[in-house]
């Protein structure tokens, strides 16, 4: 394993331990969803007829199966997020709105992890950046 290799490891691993800190905070999704649809007209109508109790769920584990399939090309992490790749690109979901979505995911979690530094934001930015570039492929 190289450096880099570890240091991406490291950063993942510190974020995974924020997002356990923050969704331990029941306020956490909701507040995200709050930022993110107030970062735009067009987000907030994708979640116009949302049902936010069981979005809430499935952003939870997807966030948990985005740190997983993080620094992995093959695998079942990455299969699922092959998948949910597809299924955003079918629900047109724009690049631009992957970057107002980690934005709002960052000050969610600046809200609710006590330990949130500017350091960790820069893992949550590393850690997430792969897997958020498979997302804006579509698959």
């Amino acid at each position: 394993m190289t450096a880099d290799d570890t240091a991406a490891h490291d950063a993942i691993q510190r974020t995974r331990e924020s997002l356990g800190r923050c969704v331990a905070c029941e306020t956490f999704l909701q507040r995200f969803y709050e930022l993110f649809m107030a970062s735009s007209e067009e987000v907030a109508e994708l979640f116009r007829k949302t049902d936010f109790e069981r979005q809430k769920r499935v952003l939870r584990d997807s966030l948990y199966v985005m740190l997983v399939a993080a620094g992995t090309t093959q695998g079942p992490a990455h299969d699922e997020l092959e998948r949910l790749a597809r299924l955003h690109r079918d629900m047109a979901v724009t690049p631009d709105m992957f970057t107002l979505w980690l934005d709002a995911l960052i000050e969610a979690a600046r809200e609710h992890d006590t330990h949130f530094t500017d350091e960790l934001e820069n893992d949550w930015r590393l850690s997430l950046s792969g897997p958020i570039e498979l997302m804006k492929s579509g698959g």
